[in-house]
């Protein structure tokens, strides 16, 4: 598996995780702008259904600031994580964006800040999300 790909699971619902992680991006003032649904496509294409749902995200200050670093970063912010069910658990994946924000100057000790940062929150995000949904679960 890639190492920039960063996977965590928990022995709940994909939809419970997917939902505690809004409820924990709402908590912390973070700014949702779109859950993907792939199993709705995947009906809609008839296709067989799995579980699955890519969560759109994104701090609109921190991402400036990637900006003004390095235009080139439009490409991989809002940032995403996805969740998905495989059997009794629910899967949740994100990337490192260390390695990402690293292709656009890895001369830039600004980039290697804000790439902590970034994945700072999206650590704590995943963790109290997951601590959330955990909690959640009957």
């Amino acid at each position: 598996m890639d190492e920039a790909v960063r996977t965590q699971r928990a022995p709940v619902r994909s939809e419970a995780l997917v939902e505690a992680l809004r409820q924990e991006l709402a908590a912390r003032g973070i700014k949702e702008y779109l859950l993907v649904d792939h199993a709705g496509d995947m009906r809609d294409a008839g296709a067989p259904l799995h579980p699955a749902f890519t969560l759109i995200f994104g701090n609109p200050r921190l991402g400036s600031a990637l900006l003004a670093e390095s235009l080139d970063a439009v490409v991989d912010i809002p940032l995403r994580m996805g969740v998905y069910q495989d059997q009794d658990e629910a899967v949740l994946v994100y990337r490192d964006m260390a390695p990402l924000l690293n292709a656009y100057g890895p001369e830039r000790e600004r980039l290697a800040q804000l790439a902590a940062q970034v994945n700072g929150v999206l650590e704590a995000v995943a963790s109290a999300g997951l601590a959330r949904a955990g909690r959640q679960t009957p």
